[in-house]
């Protein structure tokens, strides 16, 4: 019987956490750095009336229509590919082939201290950009592309910041 009344009793807290975990979803913020659950994404510093998500490669590659025409930054490895630059989820991507997972940078200015190092790749880089979700390549298919790019720089850990 007793085995019964914690099982029981287990049960019940169990039910009882998930039911605050729903509660949570019901006071979500009106903004989050990524727009996740539709919110809107934090003010861009340079004007403030537009929106910028900073999102996860995985982010855009699992709803890239979710940031389409939406200024995002995301994080990624930068390399030439047929003298343009793409912009992959990582090395292994790239090198595996998979090029719909590609976004291509479209007009862009890459600055001197990593254009010089694209053929080799360069990581981390962040890019600023407006996405465009219905662009799937030239000739090659890609995810989509980053177009009226912000910004494009190699990202750096900060001393002590988890190293």
């Amino acid at each position: 019987m007793k085995i019964a009344l914690v099982v029981t009793a287990t049960l019940w807290m169990a039910c009882s956490a998930f039911a605050s975990e729903s509660d949570l979803v019901k006071t979500l913020p009106e903004r989050t750095v990524d727009g996740r659950f539709d919110t809107r994404c934090f003010s861009w510093g340079k004007d403030a009336s537009r929106d910028f998500c900073e999102t996860s490669f995985y982010r855009l590659l699992a709803a890239p229509e979710k940031y389409h025409g939406r200024l995002i930054g995301v994080i990624g490895f930068l390399v030439r590919v047929f003298d343009r630059p793409v912009l992959f989820v990582n090395r292994d991507s790239y090198e595996a082939g998979a090029e719909y997972e590609g976004v291509a940078l479209v007009d862009v200015e890459i600055p001197g201290d990593i254009k010089g190092r694209l053929d080799d790749g360069v990581w981390p880089v962040l890019v600023v950009g407006e996405f465009d979700a219905k662009y799937t390549g030239i000739q090659i298919p890609r995810l989509g592309a980053l177009r009226k790019i912000q910004s494009v720089a190699v990202m750096k850990r900060l001393p002590g910041s988890g190293e």
